[in-house]
């Protein structure tokens, strides 16, 4: 399906608007924030599947100045056919319209027909996405793939695969293994409570179960009663049947009787009187024609005699007549024709004459004669006038040619001069360009000012690290030194106190010398201020005012060369291009010479013409070709005078044989009419009349022959039919017809009889004639109306023991609790069965819906990753290999080229993103098995890098040869990477 054309009466900011698609099947969809982009997506949604009903939380997109809700789609089906889906305000989701190209309108089925019972949430899954929708590839699983996959593969919706959750619950609802709640666990343990009770109650069963073995019998008893009294009362019914039938058997038999004394039916013809009365009826207009034609025959011949003409010859001369009459026809022509012929001739004389005195200035058709006038020459003429007509034509361009020259040589050299003029010269510009040079080794001096300041920032971060480590390095000295004074100090005076003068005397240089051995100052550290110290002070010598002079003053001097620069190459340019036109002037010139050869050599090669058509050199050239049609058409004229002249001759030779034939056909019929038409017409007249007569009395004839034929047919007839009645006039004819008339109605009658015998019932005819007659019938009805009463009573006694038993039976129900019990536990048992039933049927249904899903998640899952594989690779260019879901695996995952795999949330917005479009797009190509909707796409790449934008748009590109892409932004790069012809641009108002 392709949507064409977009009708809005009223959604959201949209009245009565209308967008028009092009015929690609790539539409992008321009606008800023607010434009309507969504709303257009939303009307789409709207008109294939309903508008959202006022309990859901999507927009419903009401117009908000009032007016008509909702619009219309113009979309192209599968077979071309261009429908309009209109959907307006009506019940929840508004009604539906459906027109095709024939105006014929449909409904609500036939849309989901055309969408293939798509609905709207399985529509968004797939077909329609947004940037929200794209990062969802996390909640992606195993088990919505197959969903997705079965809804591609059936003409159901959504909610069929729901129905699996839905059947699941009411499983639970149902039946739990270890659950209290559910309404079957509830039941089996009220069923097992019942059971213990009514087996409590066992001591009343065996009196109970004797009353009920007895109602058993009674029962059976009766209905033993009840089927013999109801053979009796069939039997009484066969005997009522035969009694009235009796009396129709006796009138049978006096029709069988009565039928036997009349004639056979085939004695007499088939509607035999019928058939004579049509043939009588014939006869007598047959008898009238006849009179009538033979009355005819004798005028006719009376009239011939009356023309005093030979009956042999009559024939033979209109058929000459005949000949001579379409002849004449020929004839007049000539005489009409032989006028005509008279005044041509004269008017083509007067042509001829007026032609010799232009051309020669009198009229002797012999001046004429010896003119050559072959094609050759015509053609020698032709070229040569046509050669000079070019000469004039190319005379003319030249004098063009050399203004238009001349003109632009003088506006090039003027404009030659005046960028001249606006040249500073040679001398001013080595001193700019030497100025530039200066300025320039004086900026690359100072321009390491940036790079200065960075390095002196490095070795401040570099000096304040190396300070905190010799800190460290001091405190650590510090606290070596103390420990050591301490040491040192109980060592001496340890010494001091055991008299041991000399090692404390040694001892106490050695400590002096260890404090002075102690860490001195960081050479490092004071190598980093030395070089911080020399930055600072070439720091100071550099002025960020004079940069900013001197790289103005660069500038301007810079700007200054180029546009010398500039005009040196328009004077270069333009001198060039005075060098053109001044060639240009030249050959124009040397044209000119060449032309005024040509026409001389012209002029002479038109001598001879002159000389052959008899005129003189003062003649213009381009009027030798008409002098030389002129001369042409009078010879033409010459000739076509002598062709006259020559049919006119032909013309009277034909009249006369005409008349030559004519003449005896005259005088055998006395023609007195003085001219020739009026003597052909007049004989032809005459002719024809007799012709006439002879024509209608040989018809007459053939008339006569055949009312005759027909009388003796008629006549025939009524002698087969009076022989197959074996009769010999008609009145004994008719005398039969009414004896079998009687016969006819005699078999209706007994027709009629064996149709009431048979309306009485099953019981045969043959039976009642061999077994019954009214004594019989009286006595057997006597005996069993006897037996009849007798079986009532005892029926009625058998009811009476029966009403007595279960009286008792009620009574033992009614004092005890095993009746309630029984009851009460067979309910339940009922029941719990019941429900069962209907957990078992949740079971299966439920069980079937799984492996169906199964199904189609085993074998065309590996198909759609396969496809899902091929876009990803290339939306990013082949920095990932393939697409898993493995069973064991909550999620899907991307391994990437270097054989690391990557679960879909860890990988980066974008790459899911596009993961997600890859899996959209394989979906798509799935499900177009079945349909193929529209792809709309909502902003659905702004977390895409220039690259895989790219790629994203060519695999949109590939996707628009098979379906209609809708791609709706408002990210002004993305639709420079199309077309202007497949961008509509929507407005803010």
């Amino acid at each position: 399906m392709k949507i064409k054309e977009l009708i809005i009466y009223g959604y959201g900011k949209f009245e009565n608007r209308q967008l028009k698609l092009s015929n690609d099947s790539l539409q992008v969809i321009y606008g800023l924030n607010e434009a309507g982009k969504s709303t257009i997506m939303s009307f789409i949604h709207s008109i294939l599947f309903g508008f959202p009903t006022k309990q859901q939380s999507e927009r419903r997109y009401e117009p908000k100045h009032g007016g008509k809700y909702g619009g219309a789609l113009f979309v192209e089906n599968s077979n071309h056919e261009i429908l309009k889906i209109e959907r307006i305000s009506g019940k929840s989701t508004g009604d539906v319209f459906v027109y095709n190209n024939k105006g014929q309108i449909g409904s609500e089925d036939e849309l989901k027909q055309l969408l293939k019972g798509m609905d709207k949430s399985t529509f968004q899954s797939i077909f329609s996405f947004d940037l929200k929708g794209l990062q969802h590839v996390y909640e992606l699983n195993r088990e919505m793939l197959g969903k997705y996959l079965f809804l591609s593969s059936i003409f159901g919706t959504e909610a069929i695969y729901l129905l699996q959750d839905k059947l699941a619950k009411k499983q639970d609802d149902l039946y739990k293994p270890n659950g209290r709640k559910p309404i079957l666990n509830s039941l089996l343990t009220e069923l097992k409570t019942d059971r213990e009770n009514l087996l409590n109650a066992k001591a009343f069963e065996d009196e109970y179960h004797e009353l009920i073995l007895e109602q058993k019998k009674l029962e059976q008893h009766l209905n033993e009663i009840r089927s013999e009294k109801s053979a009796i009362q069939v039997r009484l019914k066969q005997l009522e049947k035969a009694a009235a039938v009796l009396p129709l058997l006796q009138q049978k038999q006096n029709c069988l009787d009565e039928l036997a004394k009349l004639p056979a039916p085939s004695e007499f013809p088939e509607n035999g009187l019928f058939r004579l009365e049509q043939v009588v009826a014939k006869l007598h207009p047959i008898e009238g024609q006849l009179q009538t034609l033979t009355e005819k025959e004798k005028r006719l011949i009376n009239d011939l005699k009356a023309l005093h003409v030979h009956q042999d010859d009559v024939l033979q001369d209109w058929q000459n007549v005949h000949s001579l009459k379409d002849e004449f026809l020929l004839i007049r022509q000539y005489l009409t024709e032989s006028e005509t012929l008279k005044l041509e001739l004269k008017q083509l004389q007067k042509k001829i004459d007026e032609d010799l005195l232009y051309l020669f200035g009198s009229t002797n058709e012999k001046e004429i004669e010896h003119i050559q006038t072959t094609m050759i020459m015509k053609e020698q003429l032709k070229q040569a006038v046509k050669q000079y007509t070019q000469l004039m034509n190319q005379k003319q361009w030249l004098d063009e040619q050399f203004e238009r020259a001349k003109e632009t040589l003088e506006e090039s050299e003027q404009q030659l001069e005046k960028l001249k003029s606006l040249s500073i010269g040679k001398q001013k510009r080595l001193e700019l360009e030497a100025e530039k040079s200066d300025l320039e080794a004086q900026l690359e001096k100072m321009k390491h000012r940036s790079d200065v300041i960075q390095q002196k920032e490095q070795l401040k971060s570099q000096m304040t690290k190396r300070e905190k480590i010799v800190q460290k390095k001091k405190k650590a000295w510090k606290r070596v030194v103390f420990g050591a004074s301490m040491l040192s100090m109980i060592g001496f005076i340890t010494l001091i106190a055991f008299n041991q003068l000399f090692y404390a005397i040694v001892f106490l240089p050695l400590f002096i010398l260890f404090l002075m051995l102690g860490p001195k100052e960081d050479e490092l550290l004071h190598h980093l201020k030395e070089q911080y110290d020399q930055l600072e002070n070439s720091l100071q010598f550099v002025n960020h005012g004079d940069v900013k002079r001197l790289e103005d003053k660069l500038e301007q001097i810079k700007i200054r060369l180029l546009k010398e620069e500039q005009i040196l190459q328009k004077i270069e340019v333009e001198a060039m291009n005075v060098e053109n036109k001044e060639r240009s002037y030249d050959r124009i010139v040397s044209q000119y010479e060449t032309w005024e050869r040509d026409v001389h050599q012209l002029q002479e090669h038109l001598q001879p013409f002159y000389h052959i058509l008899k005129t003189t050199d003062e003649v213009a050239p381009e009027l030798l070709l008409e002098r030389y049609e002129r001369i042409v058409q009078c010879q033409k004229q010459i000739r076509e005078k002598e062709q006259l002249r020559e049919k006119l001759q032909h013309i009277k030779e034909k009249v006369r044989q005409f008349s030559e034939k004519l003449a005896p056909l005259l005088n055998r019929y006395q023609i007195t009419s003085s001219h020739l038409e009026g003597k052909v017409l007049e004989l032809n007249e005459k002719l024809e009349k007799a012709v006439s007569i002879l024509t209608s009395l040989d018809h007459v004839k053939e008339e006569l022959k055949e009312i005759q034929s027909i009388r003796t047919y008629v006549q025939q007839e009524i002698e087969k039919l009076l022989k197959s009645a074996n009769v010999s006039t008609v009145e004994q004819f008719r005398e039969k017809s009414v004896l079998i008339q009687k016969r006819k109605e005699l078999e209706k009658q007994l027709l009629w009889i064996e149709g009431q015998v048979s309306s009485k019932g099953a019981i045969s005819l043959k039976q009642i004639e061999e077994e019954f007659d009214l004594k019989t019938i009286n006595t057997e009805e006597s005996k069993l109306e006897s037996a009849l009463e007798e079986l009532s009573r005892k029926e009625e006694a058998g009811q009476k023991r029966l009403a007595e038993t279960k009286v008792r039976l009620q009574n033992i129900e009614d004092s005890g609790t095993y009746s309630e019990l029984k009851y009460k536990f067979e309910m339940k048992r009922a029941e719990t069965k019941k429900m069962a039933q209907k957990w078992a049927v949740y079971a299966v249904a439920k069980d079937l819906m799984q492996k169906t899903v199964d199904y189609h998640r085993a074998n065309r899952m590996p198909k759609m990753l396969e496809k899902a594989e091929g876009y990803f690779r290339f939306l990013t260019g082949n920095q990932y290999t393939s697409i898993m879901l493995p069973e064991e695996k909550t999620s899907i995952l991307a391994k990437r080229r270097d054989g690391v795999y990557f679960h879909a949330e860890e990988l980066s917005q974008g790459t899911a993103e596009q993961l997600y479009a890859a899996i959209r797009f394989a979906l798509v190509e799935q499900m177009s098995e079945r349909i193929k909707l529209p792809i709309m796409i909502d902003d659905s790449f702004v977390n895409f890098d220039h690259e895989r934008l790219e790629r994203s748009i060519q695999l949109i590109r590939q996707l628009s040869k098979q379906y209609q892409v809708l791609l709706f932004t408002c990210h002004r790069h993305i639709v420079d990477a199309f077309h202007e012809q497949e961008i509509i641009t929507l407005s803010e108002n």
